[in-house]
């Protein structure tokens, strides 16, 4: 079963799994194998709006102004970084492990975690 609202994200999360996210506040992590959604992850309050893998972690952005951080093997959030005004919209890694994130609030926040 895909996603109830259109998908707004997509990431690779090894050579076998996709991760993508929606306006449904879920994210789902596919197996490209199969073509099969493996599971879903729910915590956000607004649409998924970005996406990364960092380290063992899938990082994820939303209008609900948070930053939401899943294990990967676990599929359970583990931490929520909160520090934004408005809609997080990108989000990347620095080579130093450090993760960035941009947002409506026309701001760049950079996280250490």
């Amino acid at each position: 079963m895909g996603h109830n609202d259109p998908v707004t994200s997509l990431t690779v999360l090894s050579n076998s799994r996709l991760v993508s996210g929606s306006r449904d506040n879920t994210i789902k992590i596919w197996d490209m194998t199969s073509y099969q959604c493996v599971t879903t992850l729910a915590g956000h309050n607004g649409w998924v709006t970005s996406l990364t893998i960092f380290n063992d972690r899938i990082i994820s952005g939303s209008i609900d102004q948070t930053i939401k951080i899943w294990d990967v093997k676990s599929y359970q959030c583990v931490a929520t970084l909160k520090g934004h005004t408005s809609s997080i919209e990108s989000l990347t890694k620095l080579d130093d492990g450090r993760l960035v994130s941009g947002s409506w609030d026309k701001t760049i926040k950079i996280w250490a975690f």
